[in-house]
């Protein structure tokens, strides 16, 4: 199996710490703040020498925290959490493992079985200045993408649940993630941005989670009676033409929508507040859910668990300048979003 589920080897960083409470920057001073800081996020070491080594980097990441915060010059602040023992290279290699720097990124909009759209017609309505789909219940709760092993996944799922609530009107559906993994071929091509979308069409849907359960016996093989059990459906997906922020707009308006944005940077690594602005760029390598926007920020829904950032969500600020068309941290550059959803 390729490096879909390469997420939980590196020091066990992305497996560890879903539940972890968010404490103060100030608390991780010191050996005792190392000490909490494993204790916060279920850390442990194979070696002695392993273990000195993430002290020191650790060590290194908070006093780049603390000088980040006080020089008071950015839009956003940074804290501890669970990536907090890793260089920046090691956590570039948490998201290059599952789209290599040498592949170009494909675009959604050429897969098969998706509609390229600019302006789409049930898109056709006036664009409010600001929404929030999480004030309306339409959101599902932030996950651990390290339990399903995939940011397309845990995305695309989400994007789905959200596209059933607001057409049903219901809270939003907990959906089958082993399906979703098991049944797309995402395992075999983990970069195919839209291959969950693509196979959920096909399918017409996917089944809740009681009705196809996580297993640990084999994540990449479908049970194709389960599979048949659709809960949530969806007809279709649209791909927005890029470089377009008024497209995204219009998109998120109808419902929550998935963007690609370049997140191995140390903004995003050890975000913790405020709005991002700068310190990331267009090498596209991390699937996010957009849940609204205001007129100067997206919010931004992310999959590493509810301690890391603001309670799991990072605001984006919109382009301007050079990232207006691209948008900051490329957020513009490859949206979808899935249509026709209901349920059974």
């Amino acid at each position: 199996m390729p490096h879909l589920f390469a997420l939980c080897s590196v020091a066990a960083v992305l497996c560890a710490g879903a539940t972890a409470a968010r404490i103060s920057v100030n608390s991780y001073n010191g050996v005792a703040g190392f000490a909490a800081f494993k204790a916060a996020h279920g850390k442990v070491y194979v070696s002695d020498a392993e273990h000195a080594k993430r002290a020191a980097i650790f060590a290194y990441n908070v006093a780049a925290v603390h000088r980040h915060n006080a020089a008071g010059s950015a839009s956003f602040t940074l804290g501890v959490n669970q990536f907090s023992d890793l260089t920046p290279d090691e956590f570039q290699d948490l998201l290059e493992t599952r789209i290599p720097p040498a592949a170009p990124l494909p675009l959604p909009g050429a897969a098969a079985n998706a509609s390229f759209s600019a302006a789409p017609q049930e898109w056709d309505q006036e664009v409010p200045d600001s929404i929030d789909w999480r004030t309306k219940g339409m959101v599902p709760p932030v996950v651990d993408e390290g339990q399903m092993g995939s940011a397309v996944v845990a995305a695309t799922i989400a994007s789905i649940e959200s596209c059933v609530a607001i057409a049903t009107g219901q809270a939003p559906p907990h959906l089958s993630t082993a399906q979703a993994t098991g049944c797309s071929g995402i395992c075999d091509d983990p970069v195919a941005l839209a291959s969950v979308f693509v196979y959920v069409k096909k399918n017409g849907g996917l089944a809740s989670e009681a009705n196809y359960p996580a297993s640990s016996k084999n994540v990449c093989k479908c049970n194709h009676a389960a599979e048949k059990r659709v809960s949530g459906t969806m007809m279709g997906y649209d791909a927005l033409a890029p470089m377009s922020e008024a497209k995204l707009a219009a998109a998120v308006a109808a419902g929550p929508t998935t963007a690609v944005v370049e997140a191995d940077k140390m903004a995003w690594q050890s975000y913790r507040s405020g709005v991002i602005t700068r310190g990331c760029g267009t090498k596209l390598n991390h699937q996010v859910l957009v849940v609204g926007y205001t007129p100067t920020y997206w919010i931004v829904q992310n999959s590493w668990g509810a301690s890391w950032g603001d309670e799991g969500y990072i605001l984006v600020g919109k382009g301007t300048g050079a990232n207006a068309g691209a948008g900051v941290c490329g957020i513009n550059l490859s949206p979808i979003r899935p249509t026709g959803c209901g349920s059974k």
